[in-house]
């Protein structure tokens, strides 16, 4: 020990298999008793035992290292897999757009029709009553055939827009499919909320009162 008294490696502790192992070299049988080790003889276990600490230390250091190792690859992994489900959130979000216009635009189209026909009616009806002034004997001219109703549109309800209100009070607002499960929007507040809460998403209800 004397010899290695300036080694820095002797300040780190022992674990408990090289503890053991040491007590188990250093005890001596009670026939071994009898005869004292050299310094030699001394000087050779300690050296040995100073190897094989070095040695326990590395494989400790080395196993430490690959599961670091293997947790930053699950990390990674683990991103990899949230971005792809963010993508596809976003992609559907689009698609839902595009769809949303396209079917205003048609409404936009059929109701300009509407009021441009109805404009064609007065206009006409206006026609006949001047004429009708011009000849006071001449027959009334027959009244312009009604124009006929458009059937109201059938609206297609194949989606919801659901307003939810976060612990801060602030709204989340958005429009899901009619078939969506509750765990798309559980997962959509968990990527999009602001009130800075972590942990499983809760949804409840004022009238009636429920809990999701």
């Amino acid at each position: 020990l004397l010899a290695h008294s300036e080694d820095t490696s002797l300040d780190e502790p022992f674990t408990e298999e090289e503890a053991l192992e040491m007590k188990s070299n250093l005890e001596a049988p009670l026939e071994a008793a009898k005869k004292p080790l050299t310094e030699e003889e001394k000087a050779e276990k300690l050296a040995k035992l100073e190897e094989l600490r070095k040695v326990k230390k590395a494989e400790r250091e080395e196993k430490e290292k690959q599961e670091a190792k293997d947790k930053e690859m699950k990390r990674i992994a683990s991103g990899k897999e949230m971005s792809g489900i963010r993508q596809a959130i976003e992609e559907q979000e689009i698609k839902k757009m595009a769809e949303l216009r396209r079917r205003e635009k048609q409404e936009e189209k059929e109701a300009k029709a509407k009021v441009l026909a109805q404009i064609e009616a007065d206009k006409a009806a206006r026609r006949a009553e001047r004429e009708a002034a011009k000849g006071n004997q001449a027959p009334a001219a027959p009244a312009p055939a009604p124009v006929p109703a458009q059937p109201a549109l059938k609206r297609d309800y194949s989606e919801a827009k659901l307003q939810i209100r976060q612990t801060n009070g602030q709204p989340l607002v958005h429009s899901f499919g009619a078939k969506e499960s509750l765990a798309a929007v559980r997962l959509y507040v968990e990527m999009n909320r602001t009130d800075g809460g972590s942990g499983p998403v809760k949804f409840m209800t004022n009238f009636p009162k429920k809990s999701f």
